[in-house]
């Protein structure tokens, strides 16, 4: 499709195809599990869906809502610069969210909603939530934050360990 926020919709009509008419189950699966790469721009409401993966290069993305649901897959292309996430009114990250490329330090959050922010562990970015409670979750055997967080409130449940490194480097401006 020319309108890249189209694509998902296109994908998972052929992997429906696969599965429904062709009755070929395995083509279907790994249909689904294509990455979708989403281009900088503005966008309304962003999912990532249970088995999706949904790939962010460098630029600036702005968003209304992004919610990543258990077992979706955010996937970070910093190899280009700085991936600049801004969120205006709610973040849901249940699944997974990794840098793949380039410095983990490249990756910023900006989360301008009020609600609280709910992160789970690992997670390497710089995140800004200046009026919401950020709450830090351990992941499994995986409890590690490495960055920096600036936040109206931070929380930090059990086992969670939050690692600022004097080395990590500032993001370079866009």
């Amino acid at each position: 499709p020319s309108d890249p926020a189209e694509k998902p919709a296109v994908v998972e009509r052929i992997a429906d195809l696969y599965a429904n008419k062709a009755g070929n189950t395995s083509r279907a699966a790994s249909t689904y599990l294509q990455v979708l790469e989403l281009d900088p721009g503005a966008y309304g409401t962003v999912t990532v869906e249970e088995n999706a993966f949904l790939e962010l290069r460098s630029g600036k993305y702005h968003l209304d809502a992004l919610e990543v649901q258990a077992l979706g897959n955010l996937r970070v292309r910093a190899n280009g610069g700085p991936v600049v996430l801004n969120v205006r009114n709610t973040i849901t990250l249940a699944g997974s969210v990794g840098v793949v490329a380039g410095n983990a330090s490249q990756f910023r959050v900006v989360y301008l909603g009020t609600a609280e922010l709910e992160l789970t562990a690992p997670l390497f970015a710089t995140v800004f939530a200046p009026q919401a409670l950020v709450t830090l979750h351990p992941g499994g055997a995986d409890t590690e934050f490495v960055g920096a967080l600036f936040a109206a409130e931070i929380a930090t449940t059990d086992g969670v360990v939050v690692r600022q490194q004097a080395s990590f480097v500032a993001p370079a401006p866009l």
